[in-house]
C-alpha cells in the first residue's frame, strides 16, 4: 500500500509538470489526486487499528489483570450510571494505550469519579453489546466511529483513584470552564436559563432537561445548543467588527488574523477542547487563513483543506455525525448562499443584516436535511421560523453571555445585567417551547435510505450548477437526479411490499410481537398503542422501511401464521397442551407455568422462543429441557430479539 502511494505521488508530480504545458484539463492530474487520497485514507484507517498498534490495550489485556483507566471526559448519564470516556494508560506493569467506556453505578456516589482522575481496578472490560432489537439504534458500531470496542462497570469500591496524576491538556480546559462553569452558579440564574447558557457558552450540555431538548428538537433550532460552526461563524463575525481598528496599522491585517486566531482556539480551550468544538475552530482557522491570505483561491479550497487535515490527523471523524453536519452545513453556505443572495439587494444595512442571517440560516438546513432525515427521521417545518425569530438575535445572545463571562471572572458582573441576560435567555426559551407545540408541523419517522441522501444530494447540486448558468445539459442533470429519486422510491416501495417477517422483541418485563406481510404489520403487545415503551421500541423498526400501515391487536389469540410457519403463542394462562393444530413455533411468555419437557414431547416444534416477559430462572430450566429433547432453543435475554424472514 504504501509503494502505491509511492508511485502515485511519483505520478502527481510528473503530470503536475506536465499540466503546466498543456491547454487540455489535467484529467489524469485529478485521477492520481484522488487515488493518492483513497490510498492515503487507508493507509491512515488501517493504521489506528487496534489489532495493528502495539501499544494498544488489547495486546496486554487478559480478564483479571489490573488496569489503570484515565477519566478524559464526563459523558451525558443514564438513568443508572455516571458515564466516563476513559483511556487506559495500563495492564499490570505495562505502558498501553486506547479508550474506554467507564459506567459507575449511581449509588455509588455522585462525587466518587473526576474526569482527570487515574481508575485502577482488576473488573473485567466487557465488549460493548450490539442493539437487542431489529434496526434499533447501534450504540455498538457507534463507538467503534469514536475508538471505543469496551466498556466497564464500577460499583460496590472496586477500584482505587488517584487523584495526584498529571492531567493534561484536555482536562486542564475541561478544568477551567468547569470553573467558570461554578462562577456563574453563583449568579441569580434561573434552572433551565442557566443550563442554556453553559451549552451555548461554553459546550456543557450535560444539564439540559430533556423537556427543554425536546422543545429545541422539535423547533428546528437544536443546532442552537450545540457549538457548532454557527456559533464559530457568529463569533468571528463579532471579532472581526471588534479587531477592525487593527486594521489601519501597519501590518494591521496580519495582527488582526492572528488576534482572530488566539480568540478563537483560546474559546475552543474555555469551552473544554471537545471534538466537536475542536473541528468548528478548525474549519474557521482555515477559513480565517484563506480570508487573510490575499491569493485569487476561492475560500472553499481552505475548507477543504480543514477536511484533509482533520480526517488525516483521526480518520473516523469521517463517520463522526457532528463532523458530517458542520462540514455540509458550511459548504452549502458558501456554495448555495451567494445564489439566493441573487434575489434581493437590500439597500438598508438593517435589512442587509437580517437578510444575510437568513440566508446562512436556510442555506445551512438545505445542507444538513438530507443527513438529518438519514439520521433522525424527523423534519421540523418550523426551522424557518425559528431561524427567522432568533438566528438574527444569537449575535447579540452569543456577544452579551461572552461579555457576562469576561465581567464574571474580573468580579464585575452587575446583577441588572445577570437579569437582563437571564430574561433574554429566557425569551429564546419561551419562543422556542411556543413553536415547538405547533405539533402539525412536526414531521416524525420520516423514511429516508441511504441512496435517498447520495441522490439528494445530487438533486441539490445539480439545482445550484442550474441556477448559476442554465443550460439544456445542467436542466437535463436536474431531470436526471429527479428520475434517480422517483425511480428509488418506487424500488423500495416494491421491495417493502415483497417483504414479510415475524418478531419477537426483547422488552424486559413485557413482550411484544409484530408479523409483517408486505406493507401491512399488525403488532400483538399487553401494552396500550400510545405507551411510550412500546413507542420506544416500534418507531426505529418503521423508520428504516418504506412507510407501513400499522394495525394494533391483542395477544389473546394463542395461534399466528408467518407464512406457513405456525406459531403457537403460550402465556401465563395456558392450562391445557392439546390446542387443536401442530406448531411449528412455540413461544413462551409472562412465564405460563407448564410442563414444557410433557408438551414438547407431544409437538416437537422447531424452536422454541422465550421473551423478556419470562422469569430467568423459568427461562434457563426450559433451555435445559430443550437441550435434552434437542430442540433448539432461543432467548431474547441471550440473543435480542427474534427475527423470522417469510414469504409473504
Amino acid at each position: 500500500m504504501f509503494v502505491a502511494l509511492l508511485l502515485t505521488v511519483m505520478g502527481l508530480i510528473v503530470t503536475r509538470r506536465a499540466s503546466f504545458h498543456s491547454f487540455r484539463p489535467p484529467y489524469f492530474f485529478v485521477f492520481l489526486t484522488a487515488l493518492a487520497f483513497v490510498l492515503l485514507g487507508i493507509i491512515n484507517t488501517v493504521r489506528i487499528k487496534p489489532e495493528n498498534k502495539n501499544a494498544h490495550y488489547s495486546k496486554k489485556y487478559q480478564k483479571g489483570k489490573t488496569i489503570g483507566i484515565k477519566l478524559l471526559e464526563e459523558l451525558n448519564p443514564s438513568p443508572y450510571y455516571h458515564r466516563f470516556m476513559g483511556e487506559i494508560q495500563s495492564v499490570d506493569q505495562y505502558q498501553t494505550e486506547g479508550r474506554v467506556l467507564v459506567n459507575l453505578a449511581k449509588k455509588v456516589g455522585d462525587s466518587t469519579l473526576n474526569y482527570g482522575d487515574l481508575v485502577i481496578t482488576s473488573e473485567p472490560l466487557k465488549e460493548i453489546s450490539p442493539p437487542m432489537n431489529p434496526r434499533a439504534f447501534n450504540f455498538k458500531g457507534y463507538a467503534k466511529t469514536k475508538g471505543i470496542y469496551h466498556q466497564l462497570e464500577l460499583r460496590n469500591k472496586n477500584y482505587l483513584v488517584n487523584k495526584t496524576v498529571k492531567k493534561g491538556l484536555k482536562v486542564g480546559a475541561l478544568t477551567i470552564r468547569e470553573g467558570m462553569i461554578r462562577s456563574l452558579s453563583r449568579h441569580q440564574f434561573s434552572g433551565d436559563e442557566f443550563s442554556v447558557i453553559t451549552a451555548i457558552l461554553l459546550g456543557r450540555r450535560q444539564g439540559l432537561s430533556k423537556e427543554l431538548i425536546n422543545d429545541y428538537k422539535n423547533a428546528g433550532a437544536m443546532h442552537i445548543l450545540a457549538i457548532s460552526g454557527l456559533h464559530m461563524g457568529i463569533l468571528l463575525m463579532i471579532l472581526n467588527f471588534i479587531f477592525r481598528p487593527l486594521e489601519y496599522l501597519r501590518q494591521g491585517k496580519r495582527i488582526k488574523m492572528i488576534g482572530l486566531l488566539i480568540c478563537l482556539w483560546s474559546f475552543a480551550l474555555v469551552s473544554g477542547l471537545s471534538a466537536s468544538v475542536l473541528r468548528a475552530v478548525c474549519m474557521f482557522t482555515a477559513l480565517t487563513l484563506g480570508l487573510f491570505s490575499n491569493r485569487p483561491s476561492h475560500i472553499s479550497n481552505y475548507l477543504f483543506l480543514s477536511i484533509v487535515i482533520l480526517i488525516i490527523v483521526h480518520p473516523l471523524f469521517l463517520f463522526d455525525l457532528g463532523f458530517q453536519l458542520s462540514y455540509a452545513s458550511v459548504i452549502a453556505i458558501i456554495g448555495l448562499g451567494p445564489l439566493i443572495k441573487r434575489i434581493w439587494t437590500p439597500k438598508k444595512k438593517a435589512a442587509s443584516y437580517f437578510w444575510n442571517l437568513l440566508v446562512i440560516s436556510l442555506t445551512a438546513q438545505v445542507g444538513i436535511l438530507p443527513l438529518s432525515l438519514f439520521y433522525f427521521h424527523q423534519f421540523s417545518g418550523l426551522f424557518f421560523a425559528s431561524s427567522l425569530l432568533i438566528i438574527p438575535f444569537l449575535g447579540i445572545i452569543l456577544g452579551s453571555g461572552f461579555l457576562v463571562i469576561l465581567l464574571d471572572q474580573i468580579n464585575m458582573l452587575p446583577i441588572v445585567f445577570i437579569k437582563g441576560y437571564d430574561f433574554l435567555i429566557h425569551s429564546m426559551n419561551q419562543t422556542v417551547h411556543f413553536l415547538s407545540e405547533q405539533k402539525s408541523l412536526v414531521f416524525e419517522n420520516v423514511y429516508f435510505s441511504l441512496v435517498l441522501v447520495i441522490l439528494t444530494y445530487g438533486l441539490i447540486v445539480s439545482l445550484a450548477i442550474l441556477i448559476e448558468k442554465g443550460s439544456t445539459k445542467k436542466l437535463a442533470l436536474l431531470f436526471v437526479c429527479l428520475i434517480l429519486i422517483q425511480g428509488t422510491l418506487v424500488f423500495e416501495k416494491r421491495k417493502t411490499q415483497k417483504g414479510a417477517e415475524f418478531i419477537v422483541f426483547h422488552q424486559t418485563k413485557g413482550s411484544i410481537i409484530a408479523n409483517r406481510k408486505g406493507e401491512k404489520m399488525r403488532i400483538l403487545s399487553d401494552l396500550k398503542p400510545d405507551d411510550p415503551q412500546l413507542t420506544r421500541l416500534i418507531e426505529p423498526y418503521l423508520q428504516q422501511l418504506y412507510p407501513l400501515k400499522i394495525v394494533y391487536g391483542s395477544t389473546l389469540s394463542n395461534l399466528v401464521m408467518a407464512g406457513e410457519k405456525g406459531i403457537l403463542i403460550i402465556d401465563g394462562e395456558a392450562s391445557v397442551y392439546d390446542f387443536g393444530f401442530h406448531p411449528d413455533i412455540i413461544l413462551l411468555k409472562n412465564a405460563p407455568k407448564i410442563n414444557l419437557e410433557r408438551l414438547l414431547k407431544r409437538i416437537r416444534p422447531e424452536i422454541v422462543i422465550s421473551d423478556g416477559s419470562n422469569f430467568r430462572s423459568q427461562t434457563k430450566r426450559w433451555q435445559t429441557t430443550c437441550k435434552k429433547l434437542g430442540i433448539r432453543f432461543y432467548d431474547t435475554f441471550q440473543n435480542g430479539a427474534f427475527v423470522y424472514v417469510n414469504k409473504p
